[in-house]
């Protein structure tokens, strides 16, 4: 079993970051994260607040995608706080050689090279546990941070959706992005 399992353990400043399979202890502050996410009106795709239970119901079903090989999911726990969540999913039956990437990171830990080491290790996790070889991801065009870190992780933009979200009460492009993994 995979939950709870640590994957990797460093330092930023005296700070203990750990990244870790998540267990459903954590879903009171994964509940909180993406709450904050969406109250910041980040660029992710969920608009509205989620509840406990509907954050009960998505890390079961998580949790239970992750066992059955479908799924990477880490956790980003600082000071033994998730403060972030991230995970590649497999795709099926023709394109099983391809995982999408996500990545959400709380307002207070980004820029200190998190996200970078988290794209290293779940990009590392999924090769070897699902067996991919491309991985894929969505960005939107106005999150220039996350651009940024994603062709630094040596992700290339591969198409574009126009007008393909609705965030912030304007239109704006999505960004599909892909890294061979081969």
């Amino acid at each position: 079993m995979l939950a709870g399992k640590t994957v990797r353990e460093f330092k930023i400043d005296d700070t203990e970051v750990v990244f870790r399979y998540p267990e459903m202890s954590d879903a009171k502050d994964l509940e909180r994260l993406i709450n904050s996410l969406i109250e910041e009106k980040a660029a992710i795709t969920l608009d509205r607040e989620q509840s406990f239970e509907e954050e009960l119901s998505w890390l079961s079903e998580t949790l239970k995608n992750v066992e059955k090989g479908k799924e990477i999911a880490l956790v980003v726990e600082v000071d033994e706080k998730v403060l972030g969540s991230s995970g590649v999913r497999k795709k099926e039956g023709n394109e099983s050689h391809v995982g999408e990437l996500g990545i959400l990171l709380r307002k207070g830990i980004r820029g200190k090279g998190i996200g970078e080491k988290l794209i290293k290790t779940l990009i590392k996790e999924a090769k070897k546990r699902l067996e991919i070889e491309i991985v894929t991801l969505n960005v939107y065009h106005t999150n220039e941070i996350a651009l940024n870190l994603y062709k630094k992780a040596g992700f290339e933009e591969i198409g574009r959706l126009k007008d393909g979200a609705y965030h912030d009460d304007k239109y704006i492009d999505v960004i599909i992005m892909s890294k061979d993994l081969r």
